[in-house]
C-alpha cells in the first residue's frame, strides 16, 4: 500500500501539513481495521495529524510503535505527533531511534533539527542540520542553518586537528585500554570532535577529507558505532562498496586516502586507467 510522503520538507514542525486524499485514509483505515497488527498505522496516523485528530492519531501512533520498535517510520510519525503536542523531549527520544535504525533518513534528521531549535539547543540543532546537508547538499533550510550556525563549533577545530586530513601526518596512536578506563569519556569527546570537523568538511564537499578524519579516528579509538554509521554512509557517496568502507577506514593512512579519492569501480575504462598507471610507473622506476 502506497504509504503519505513523509519526505516533504516541513519547516514549521508546529504546521499541519496538506489535508491527506480522503479514499487513502479510508483504505488506510479499512486495512487497519482488518489488521490492528499492520504496518499502516504509520501513514493512518499521519493521515489523522494532518486532519487535526490528534488524540486519535497518538493512540495509533503508540500502538504501532509498541508492536513495531524497529520500524522507523513508526518513530516518526509519533514523533511528530509529540511534536504537535510541543513534547520536544519525548519527540527526540524517537527521532534518534529512528536515526539509528535508519541512519540516511532525511525527514528524522530534518525533525531532529527543527526540535533542537524549539529547545533554543542550536548547537545541537546544528549537529542534525549537516546529517541533512551529507543526505542531501541541495537542502535549501539545512545549508541556511548550517550558514547560520555553524561559527558554534569553531571553538572545536583547533589548527591540528584539521592536520588529520593531510596525508603526510600520521594518525593518533590508539587510546590503551588503561587510558579507556583512566578515562571513559574522553573516546567520547574526541569521537564527537571528529565528527564535527567531517561534518565541517562535508559541508565543504571535502568528502575524501572526512573520509580520511573518520578513519583515523577509528584507528584511533577503536571499534565505535557512531563513528561506522558515518563512514558508511560517506563510504556510499564516494562510491566504495559497503563491505570494504570499514577496512579502508581502519587503515587510515595514504592507501585508505587514495581509496577514498579513487573508489572501488567496476567500470572497465576505470580498470584501464589504472592498468595504464601502474605500466607508466613501472616505467618510470626502470629508467
Amino acid at each position: 500500500m502506497a504509504e503519505i510522503d513523509n519526505t516533504t520538507p516541513n519547516h514549521s514542525i508546529s504546521n499541519t501539513n496538506a489535508v491527506p486524499n480522503a479514499e487513502f485514509v479510508e483504505r488506510c483505515q479499512i486495512e487497519y481495521q482488518r489488521n490492528p497488527a499492520s504496518r499502516v498505522f504509520a501513514p493512518l496516523s499521519e493521515a489523522y495529524r494532518r486532519l487535526g485528530m490528534i488524540s486519535e492519531a497518538l493512540e495509533v501512533a503508540t500502538r504501532g510503535v509498541r508492536l513495531h520498535p524497529d520500524f522507523a517510520a513508526g518513530r516518526i510519525a509519533l514523533a511528530r505527533l509529540f511534536i504537535e503536542k510541543r513534547n520536544f523531549t519525548d519527540a527526540l527520544e524517537q527521532l534518534a531511534k529512528a536515526t539509528e535504525l535508519s541512519p540516511d533518513n532525511l525527514l528524522a534528521f530534518q525533525l531532529m533539527g527543527e526540535t533542537y531549535l524549539e529547545l533554543r539547543r542550536p548547537k545541537d540543532a546544528l549537529q542534525a542540520f549537516k546529517m541533512v546537508l551529507f543526505l542531501s547538499p541541495q537542502h535549501e533550510r539545512a545549508a541556511k542553518m548550517v550558514k547560520k550556525w555553524e561559527f558554534l563549533t569553531a571553538d572545536e577545530f583547533e589548527e591540528d586537528v584539521f592536520e588529520w586530513s593531510k596525508e603526510d601526518v600520521a594518525p593518533p596512536q590508539p587510546l590503551s585500554e588503561a587510558e579507556k578506563k583512566r578515562d571513559p569519556s574522553r573516546a567520547d569527546r574526541e569521537a564527537y570532535r571528529a565528527l564535527s570537523i567531517a561534518d565541517a568538511l562535508t559541508v565543504r564537499n571535502d568528502l575524501e577529507g572526512a573520509f580520511a578524519v573518520l578513519g583515523r579516528a577509528l584507528r584511533h579509538l577503536g571499534p565505535r558505532a557512531d563513528l561506522e554509521t558515518r563512514l558508511t554512509l560517506l563510504g556510499k557517496r564516494l562510491g566504495i562498496p559497503q563491505e570494504d568502507v570499514i577496512t579502508l577506514a581502519r587503515e587510515a593512512d595514504r592507501t585508505a586516502q587514495k581509496a577514498a579519492e579513487h573508489p572501488i569501480q567496476d567500470d572497465p575504462a576505470q580498470k584501464k586507467r589504472k592498468k595504464l598507471e601502474r605500466l607508466l610507473e613501472k616505467l618510470g622506476r626502470d629508467r
